[in-house]
């Protein structure tokens, strides 16, 4: 089999530390410097997290200096994974009002093998410097999607019908504009967004929510187009292939595949060294 066998299977390409405050421009390339690195998951958070151990030998904390306006970022490649986007099992999409005939993951969501993440840095916790005699102090980087900082300096304040011909839309029509309007450059590689269409119509105010907020307010009221859905059991959230808006119905559907059923259950996979919760595809 070409799939990875042991946990460890993996090559860090790149783990830069980006900092404005750093004297001379550019990065510290931290692949020597860390012990552990987690990327974290989870289906009720709308963006991922982070943390890094570092082991710090070069008083880098004080030489940047990490004060919070850093960026990490991340390129990972899983050994011999193959690209599952060769599979054709079906996805909830489509034109917009067409209906889901079965579940499946949505084209260009599954994990092609090779990851290319940012994280803004937000926090330093656990410092030790027991080995501080000897040079060394330790302590964790915490970070964030770059988008949850757009999040925060971010308000919607506005209806959900169509400004241009004054008809109520359907709400997966209102979630990719609102995503488009306020994330779309917020990150390089832009990141995609992975929709479930929904079929009722709705004519709301939105009350002066961030972005996150409103997705979570709007997916309350969503109701899957999907004929194998019928609860507004809508989820936001992110994982490493970028974010979705989707029914837990959808999440734990029956894929078909040839001479086989297999449960369409969340897709999990260690990327490197220390704890990871990874949730969905």
């Amino acid at each position: 089999s070409n799939m990875p066998r042991f946990p460890g299977e993996y090559e860090i390409i790149e783990c830069n530390l980006y900092s404005p405050h750093k004297p001379g421009g550019g990065f510290i390339d931290l692949r020597q410097t860390f012990s552990t690195l987690s990327i974290y998951e989870s289906l009720f958070s709308p963006t991922l997290t982070m943390d890094i151990r570092i082991l710090d030998g070069t008083g880098l904390a004080e030489f940047m200096p990490i004060i919070g306006e850093e960026t990490l970022s991340l390129k990972i490649k899983t050994a011999n994974l193959q690209n599952l986007e060769e599979v054709n099992i079906g996805e909830p999409s489509g034109p917009p009002g067409s209906e889901v005939e079965k579940p499946g993951p949505f084209k260009d969501s599954t994990n092609s093998g090779l990851l290319s993440l940012k994280f803004n840095i937000c926090k330093m916790s656990d410092k030790d410097e027991k080995d501080a005699q000897r040079g060394i102090t330790s302590y964790t980087l915490h970070g964030v999607s770059e988008e949850y900082i757009v999040n925060l300096k971010t308000k919607v304040q506005r209806t959900t019908i169509n400004t241009r011909t004054g008809e109520p839309q359907k709400i997966s029509t209102v979630v990719r504009s609102l995503f488009r309007e306020y994330f779309r450059w917020s990150s390089v590689p832009r990141k995609k967004i992975f929709i479930e269409p929904t079929k009722n119509l709705t004519n709301l105010v939105i009350p002066n929510l961030t972005p996150f907020k409103t997705f979570d307010f709007l997916a309350a009221r969503a109701v899957s187009a999907g004929q194998h859905a019928v609860g507004a059991t809508f989820l936001f959230y992110e994982t490493v292939t970028g974010f979705f808006f989707i029914s837990i119905e959808t999440l734990f559907g029956v894929v078909w595949y040839p001479k086989r059923t297999t449960p369409f259950l969340p897709r999990c996979a260690a990327i490197c060294a220390g704890p990871v919760s990874l949730a969905t595809t």
